[in-house]
């Protein structure tokens, strides 16, 4: 399954970028969910969606390719 050998370079790549947003972003957007800021928490469930979105058509596209090889 050369889709699967893939997947730690994505992981590492996933987990950096996500690294490097919290560490850009001006806000403790963690602070404010552990405080029960609605929005902030209705913010990062969207993130955490979209994010999950491009990973799902990544891997959906890995293994279209993987089928027509």
């Amino acid at each position: 399954m050369t889709s699967l050998a893939k997947l730690p370079a994505f992981l590492g790549y996933f987990g950096g970028s996500l690294v490097l947003y919290t560490w850009i972003t001006p806000v403790d957007e963690w602070r404010l969910i552990r405080d029960g800021n609605t929005a902030a928490a209705l913010a990062g469930g969207d993130k955490a969606t979209a994010t999950v979105l491009a990973a799902g058509s990544v891997v959906l596209g890995l293994l279209d390719v993987a089928c027509l090889t």
